[in-house]
């Protein structure tokens, strides 16, 4: 990689990574979330840079104010997300062998936009099952050693960070890119590898939290459009609370009338999950929100009798559902 093309590849990043929430309250990480989408939409699609040398970086981070501490003399844990780095991603701390991992004792991890193209980052952190969490970074094998002649692949994905919370105050962050080199770093210096495992791992158990919560009483208010990007690893269509329907053009897409989208998801809740169809182009996709706050998406498959969920199942519409899809493909035209 020469001087120059790293230089673009770190101007190319930059552009690319939208600006973090500041504060951890749910108000103030829903106002920004909300205005974050629109600043998007108005801008049009990310710019990203075409070819990616990618890996990951970490790092320790401050948890911000003093927290007020509790009984036992530790602090109440809250953790905020720090903005993403704008260093070149590769992996070039690592050695091919495992470092010191991550500390155990976290009581909390939030997830957080990192390198790469945008997520919809989750409004809830995770409180539960954080040492299963720990294990499965400390589980991924060492990232085979950096030398001068490494290369990543060229393609482009999402970046994240977790950010693990511990009681005396202090946090530490665990990245990981879904393109490119596909590095995960634990505290910038611990080089492992799989991000699409820790991906997962951090969704599944954030779902598994959620189904034994309620969801919050107020969300961010749904500002939706077919021009959206970045969706939840974590949402689920099923729970959509408000939505638009889209073509194949970006636009304001046609709102489904609340009576509509509960045929929908209540479809969606009760149909025996099928296998993806093979790719083929169907226009048709919806976009909503969850009760949770998440944007989530379902697109048409070959045909438009199955739909794409989560997970890479697929959604078989029942003919009631088909009626209704088949009457808002025809408004928006």
């Amino acid at each position: 990689m020469t001087e120059y093309d790293d230089q673009w590849l770190r101007d190319g990043l930059a552009a690319a990574v939208p600006t973090p929430p500041e504060a951890a309250d749910r108000a103030h990480r829903a106002t920004v979330k909300s205005r974050r989408g629109r600043q998007l939409r108005a801008a049009g699609v990310l710019g990203v840079a075409a070819a990616v040398v990618a890996g990951a970086v970490a790092w320790t981070v401050s948890s911000g104010d003093e927290p007020d501490r509790a009984a036992d003399g530790t602090k109440d844990v809250s953790v905020t997300c720090p903005e993403p780095s704008t260093e070149a991603p590769f992996p070039s701390k690592a050695t091919g062998k495992a470092g010191d991992g991550l500390p155990p004792g976290a009581t909390t991890a939030r997830l957080c936009q990192g390198q790469g193209t945008e997520i919809d980052v989750p409004l809830d952190a995770l409180d539960t099952g954080i040492d299963e969490l720990t294990d499965a970074v400390n589980g991924l094998d060492p990232y085979p050693a950096w030398s001068a002649e490494s290369a990543c692949t060229m393609d482009l994905g999402p970046g994240y960070q977790i950010v693990f919370g511990y009681p005396d105050g202090s946090t530490t962050a665990v990245t990981g890119e879904l393109y490119g080199c596909r590095a995960v770093t634990i505290d910038g210096e611990d080089v492992r590898g799989n991000p699409e495992a820790l991906w997962a791992q951090y969704a599944a158990l954030l779902r598994q939290q959620r189904d034994a919560s309620d969801p919050p009483a107020t969300t961010p208010a749904a500002d939706l459009t077919c021009d959206q990007i970045g969706m939840s690893p974590v949402g689920r269509a099923a729970d959509m609370t408000e939505a638009v329907y889209c073509s194949d053009m970006p636009g304001p897409g046609v709102p489904i009338p609340a009576e509509d989208l509960a045929v929908l998801v209540e479809d969606m809740r009760t149909s025996e999950p099928a296998g993806i169809t093979p790719a083929c182009y169907t226009p048709g996709r919806i976009v909503g929100q969850t009760t949770w706050g998440d944007t989530v998406q379902t697109s048409a498959l070959c045909g438009g009798d199955r739909w794409s969920m989560e997970d890479d199942l697929a959604w078989p519409v029942s003919p009631a559902s088909k009626a209704i899809l088949d009457r808002l493909a025809a408004e928006v035209g």
